[in-house]
């Protein structure tokens, strides 16, 4: 189903609102929390979403058969994910043709100060991710530009979807700070919860400590563009790891595989591992 139809669909349960849409003074008052936030600009909202339809989509995630994910297994990242928008679960469907629409962008224009931005259809990057148990992924920055448009990856949107977890559960979202090579924010991946992240080559981020327990870490995850073209950006559009203090050793020596190799060939041995582990797994 299209975006268009997912819209109109929504637009005919009225009854069941999708989100809570700040006012304008709130819009002002979050532009600035967002602009100087540290280490990167960031924003984290509770209830942004309306609880009863993150609950529909969860429960329909849950539903999920396993040839509906993609796995991503290696040392710098152990999770899976949904691939584009065809075969998504109606809610979340529903959730992904918001975001894409009009209403919400033009939110994230007034929220970011970014104008002109884009959704991307594909979902490149995005859709659900599921996180299980020993899952993490290892600090980096994403993609600068989307790899088939050129477009220029500006504002990352993500929401949890995690109901009672506590940090004993582990999972929170490290945002650091380069210069010092530190986490400067940790943000507990709540129900309901909401990230906006300005995207750039100093937006590092991740949750590199493995999942302790057994309960699945979610989150819904759509990527915005503009045209903007940088120079600089050009080259960047796979994500950059970072070695950071601690580091396990087989997590350094695939980041040095990936600086030796080219793309086709790390992308090939990663799709290889991914495979063996998940079929491992099942």
């Amino acid at each position: 189903m299209s975006t268009k139809e997912f819209l109109s669909s929504a637009a005919a349960q009225a009854n069941v609102p999708l989100w809570c849409s700040p006012s304008s003074t709130e819009a002002q008052t979050l532009a600035k929390t967002f602009e100087y936030a540290d280490p990167f600009p960031h924003l984290v909202l509770d209830g942004l979403f309306e609880q009863a339809f993150l609950k529909t989509i969860a429960d329909e995630i849950h539903s999920l058969r396993s040839d509906h994910w993609v796995p991503h297994y290696t040392a710098l990242q152990k999770k899976r994910a949904t691939d584009g928008m065809a075969g998504l679960p109606p809610q979340t469907a529903r959730y992904f043709a918001f975001t894409n629409s009009s209403e919400f962008i033009f939110f994230l224009e007034s929220i970011t100060g970014i104008h002109a931005l884009m959704p991307d259809s594909t979902l490149l990057g995005g859709g659900i991710h599921q996180a299980n148990a020993n899952g993490h992924f290892e600090i980096h920055v994403d993609f600068q530009t989307h790899p088939t448009t050129g477009f220029r990856n500006r504002v990352a949107v993500i929401t949890y979807l995690n109901t009672d977890w506590t940090e004993a559960d582990g999972g929170a979202l490290e945002l650091w700070n380069m210069e010092e090579n530190r986490a400067a924010v940790s943000i507990l991946p709540l129900f309901g919860r909401t990230v906006i992240m300005g995207q750039s080559t100093i937006a590092a981020h991740g949750y590199p400590t493995a999942l302790p327990g057994e309960r699945p870490r979610l989150a819904l995850i759509a990527y915005f563009y503009t045209q903007t073209s940088n120079p600089l950006h050009t080259a960047f559009n796979k994500t950059r790891y970072f070695r950071r203090p601690d580091m396990p050793l087989n997590r350094r020596v695939q980041i040095a595989l990936r600086d030796i190799f080219p793309t086709p060939v790390v992308r090939s041995l990663r799709q290889l591992q991914s495979q063996l582990t998940h079929r491992r797994n099942k």
